[in-house]
């Protein structure tokens, strides 16, 4: 759950922001590593690219010049699917408000996240 939240104020921080951090994310499998960065071209959100490395090269994956939060989107699944490989992620480098409030939502009792989790879920209208 905490993740999930950190990962939406992530994308929430990245858009609001008017000067933009790089968000680089590294993947380690055994002795293997990837490096997936959101790079931000120029003052703001957009133009941006998702950047994929690994040992032998590196790749522009996507880019957006117009659509806000593209990027990040794009670059999320594709983590999540380094994961679902069996990959471990981490963030390493992450715009500097996103980071405080990550040390927020660590420091949230997990019973509270999920009673959030909870409220949200009886909230939503079943499907008819």
């Amino acid at each position: 759950m905490n993740k999930l939240v950190l990962s939406t104020l992530l994308l929430s921080v990245s858009a609001a922001s008017h000067a933009m951090d790089n968000i680089k994310t590294v993947c380690s499998h055994g002795n293997q590593t990837r490096v997936i960065e959101v790079a931000y071209t120029g003052d703001g959100a957009v133009p941006c690219e998702v950047r994929y490395a690994k040992s032998d090269g590196s790749k522009v994956l996507w880019s957006a010049n117009n659509a806000v939060d593209y990027c990040e989107a794009k670059a999320n699944a594709f983590i999540e699917k380094q994961k679902g490989w069996g990959w471990n992620c981490e963030v390493s480098a992450m715009p500097a408000q996103v980071d405080a409030m990550s040390s927020e939502v660590e420091a949230m009792p997990e019973e509270t996240a999920s009673m959030s989790a909870q409220e949200e879920t009886e909230t939503v209208p079943a499907a008819q």
